[in-house]
């Protein structure tokens, strides 16, 4: 349910938020930059800290990235056409769908990728409640590629619901599939491979 492309779209975008940072909903800054940027002493502390175990450090990035996120307007987005007919059941949807993500790349792996690698801001636009972060990603080879947030303004601060890794948006690509299982199976049949995937064991 994850492609090659995807999988390094959201490594990437993990290595955005660890490097750049996100900032707590206490103290919103004005800005979806400066969202984006805010908690980069936190989240490389984290990352930097010898004394804390991969589990731990796991966790505390998932602490400090998840909330980030506007996890209902992403999955409203990633059912599309589907959301109007399907949205009493988001409390089914919802919970799979961010376990998926999480297990698909918040894992140990995409933390070590983290390390290395440098992070550009280059600018940002904003249109009313809707805005864009531009960034770019350089790996430790010194290949560059471009990242852009896709932030929407809430009751809590600016949100992350989607993300574009040289043109590929991460909501997209999900989107794709879950409307080609829903279209030639159903919803209770995405909800099955969405619990399936997110209990597979690792190996």
């Amino acid at each position: 349910m994850t492609s090659p492309r995807l999988t390094m779209a959201f490594a990437l975008l993990l290595v955005s938020c660890i490097i750049g940072g996100f900032s707590s909903a206490d103290s919103a800054p004005a800005t979806p930059m400066e969202t984006i940027r805010s908690a980069l002493k936190d989240a490389k502390a984290v990352l930097d800290d010898q004394a804390l175990s991969p589990f731990k450090k796991k966790t505390r990035i998932r602490e400090i990235i998840m909330p980030q996120f506007d996890t209902r307007e992403m999955a409203k987005r990633a059912l599309g056409i589907h959301w109007p007919k399907y949205k009493d059941r988001a409390d089914e949807f919802i919970p799979l769908f961010v376990a998926l993500l999480e297990k698909a790349y918040l894992n140990f792996s995409m933390l070590e990728a983290a390390k290395g690698m440098e992070i550009i801001f280059l600018s940002e636009r904003v249109d009313g409640d809707f805005a864009e972060v531009f960034t770019k990603v350089v790996t430790k080879n010194g290949a560059p590629h471009t990242i852009t947030y896709r932030l929407l303004r809430t009751a809590q601060g600016w949100k992350v619901y989607d993300i574009v890794i040289e043109n590929i948006s991460m909501i997209s690509s999900y989107r794709t599939q879950f409307n080609k299982i829903i279209t030639t199976s159903s919803f209770d049949e995405l909800l099955k491979r969405l619990k399936e995937k997110v209990e597979e064991k690792e190996g």
